[in-house]
């Protein structure tokens, strides 16, 4: 619903006096009826002035029909968003982030994002100039890691250069060094230089619009709704 001062536009009630045999004035975009014409023409121009903001991206400036075309396309970006990356997003912004604004929130997110892979998640192995789809199966450090400021606000992540994933090939392609029995994260051998997610899957705008969706302030920080 788009929002005018930051509130849902409420929807004007149908008077309880009104008869089947009066006139009245339907205004199809808001789904409204009015008795007088004086204020069906009032609420037009409500609904083009530049006072709405769209409720999903915080847009402002907008008019009501474009912010209704604003939240439709958010809609459909938040539909695009992979599941296999929601939880770890999110696992990752409860656990190991800080940050009392947004636009920190969103830069470490997409930092963390940018050289390490989440599990169950699905990318590509690159092989020279092929792109082969994969799956990550397994995670694992291959040495001991700790932050080496514990009192820092800044986040403190392991570097991506520790990490190493175990892949199921997909699509009919193998390698040597696959593997999916027990015991999968002795056998994460990948790093990350040999890995690309695409660009689509969590760019910057669709990742902001994931986190504004999906978290909330709560003493003075980001946390998940």
């Amino acid at each position: 619903m788009p929002l005018l001062n930051k509130k849902p536009i409420g929807r004007r009630e149908v008077p309880p006096n009104v008869k089947l045999t009066d006139k009245v004035y339907y205004l199809e975009a808001s789904n409204e009826i009015f008795t007088t014409y004086d204020e069906f023409f009032e609420r037009m121009i409500q609904l083009n002035s530049t006072l709405f903001s769209c409720e999903f991206t915080g847009k402002t400036g907008l008019t009501y029909f474009e912010a209704l075309d604003s939240e439709k396309q958010a809609m459909k970006a938040l539909g695009n968003f992979p599941p296999q990356l929601e939880q770890s997003v999110l696992f990752l912004v409860r656990n190991y982030l800080c940050r009392g604004r947004f636009e920190d929130l969103l830069n470490d997110v997409s930092l963390f994002m940018k050289d390490r892979y989440f599990l169950d998640e699905e990318c590509f192995y690159i092989d020279g100039s092929q792109r082969i789809p994969v799956r990550v199966t397994g995670v694992r450090l291959i040495r001991d890691w700790a932050p080496e400021n514990t009192s820092s606000k800044e986040p403190q992540i392991p570097p991506p250069e520790i990490f190493r994933y175990a892949l199921e090939f997909l699509e009919g392609h193998t390698h040597p060094d696959s593997y999916s029995g027990p015991d999968i994260d002795e056998h994460a051998v990948f790093d990350h230089t040999c890995l690309h997610r695409a660009r689509s899957v969590a760019s910057k705008p669709k990742l902001k619009l994931f986190l504004k969706n999906s978290c909330v302030v709560r003493k003075e920080r980001y946390d998940i709704k």
